[in-house]
């Protein structure tokens, strides 16, 4: 029948130089069941050899990314650092291998630059408060010097007027026409006038 492949074979029993007839096998295969099982089996093969090849892929895919994800990690966190910025993640954390010091050096990096601003944020304080008081003492040493100006003036004019005063009260003295002796609590003379001198008979300096 066509499409029908058949193979015949007889069986021949030897027996040192003879030979014996015992039979034949005579078997009929369909071409069409050969080939659909030859292309169920190629499909299958194909199918397989897919998943396989995409099973590889994902799995280097996901070996991949573990192995570069810590330094895209630290590449980003060095450019937030470099930014000024100090919200990092870095998922190398805790690893053991040189990839996890990595990361623990980048950490260490990020909390001494936020020590460092926070020293700076403390210095800046102080110097303002620095700036403040030194304000502040300016202003107080400007107000001091102008009450002593002022006072100065008060005394040098009072000093002034008492001088006047006792040029005044000498030459009065010095003019009376009685002898005007003036002495001290202690009992010192402390002003002898000319009629005084006429009168006594002694000098003022001698007096």
């Amino acid at each position: 029948a066509p499409g029908t492949i058949r193979v015949a074979r007889k069986i021949v029993y030897r027996d040192g130089a003879r030979d014996y007839h015992v039979g034949s096998i005579d078997l009929a295969f369909s071409r069409r069941q050969i080939d659909e099982d030859l292309r169920r089996q190629t499909v299958q093969t194909i199918t397989a050899a897919f998943l396989l090849t995409l099973a590889i892929v994902v799995c280097v895919l996901l070996v991949g990314r573990r192995v570069t994800q810590p330094f895209t990690d630290i590449q980003e966190a060095l450019e937030k650092l470099a930014r000024g910025e100090t919200d990092i993640y870095l998922s190398g954390i805790g690893r053991r291998d040189q990839i996890g010091r990595l990361s623990s050096a980048v950490r260490s990096f990020r909390d001494t630059l936020n020590r460092l601003r926070r020293a700076e944020q403390v210095t800046n304080g102080l110097l303002r408060e620095k700036s403040t008081i030194e304000q502040q003492l300016r202003e107080l040493n400007e107000d001091l010097e102008q009450k002593i100006a002022a006072r100065t003036r008060e005394l040098l004019n009072s000093i002034r007027i008492a001088r006047d005063s006792q040029e005044k009260l000498q030459a009065i003295v010095d003019t009376a026409l009685d002898a005007v002796v003036r002495m001290d609590r202690q009992g010192r003379i402390v002003g002898w006038n000319t009629q005084a001198e006429k009168i006594f008979g002694w000098r003022r300096d001698e007096v």
